[in-house]
């Protein structure tokens, strides 16, 4: 066995050089019969272009036109050696290019989601904002309060204003939002 401690740093560039040799060698038949190919001009078997099955891939509701250029390396390419009955790499590619816009979909799908959570809650946020707009500044904390579903005693007590004023305060959020106060639910107001 050798000594890997005894090779010194000129061993082992010596060794790298030659595994690096090796690997040419073994890689550049491959290579030189691939160029050989391309330069002699053998025609590409028809519907073997880049955006093929690009081109053939049902439209989705709502999409509009893109540029397709980049998922052309994923298309089915003519591939040397391939005799042209299917299988091979031209599956693979086919499989690679739907598993590339499976997973463009699955995403876009994310963020139309994150986009509805954001605008319903904007919406929410909107309501609330027209709601205390109409109110006047000294009472728009009675009526966030009431927004929030609190008691008109509950309002009365926390902004230091008669009941009469924070059932009324009460009553316009009611009318905003549809909700309704239930004495059995403690006092608070509940959706209808």
């Amino acid at each position: 066995m050798i000594d890997l401690g005894a090779l010194g740093l000129r061993d082992y560039l010596l060794i790298a050089a030659v595994l690096v040799g090796g690997y040419l060698l073994l890689s550049l038949p491959p290579l030189l019969r691939i160029l050989g190919k391309r330069r002699a001009g053998t025609p590409e078997p028809p519907g073997a272009g880049p955006t093929t099955a690009l081109s053939e891939a049902p439209a989705l509701p709502g999409d509009e036109p893109r540029d397709e250029s980049r998922f052309a390396r994923f298309a089915p390419q003519s591939v040397p050696g391939d005799d042209g009955r299917g299988g091979g790499a031209d599956d693979f590619s086919r499989e690679l290019a739907a598993s590339s816009r499976d997973l463009e979909i699955r995403r876009l799908r994310q963020e139309m989601d994150q986009v509805r959570a954001d605008m319903a809650r904007l919406s929410e946020e909107v309501s609330v904002m027209r709601a205390a707009r109409n109110v006047s500044p000294q009472y728009s904390e009675a009526m966030t309060l009431a927004l929030q579903g609190e008691s008109p005693d509950g309002i009365a007590a926390r902004c230091d204003i008669s009941l009469g004023e924070a059932e009324l305060v009460a009553a316009l959020a009611r009318g905003k939002t549809g909700a309704g106060f239930d004495e059995a639910d403690g006092g608070r107001y509940t959706d209808n």
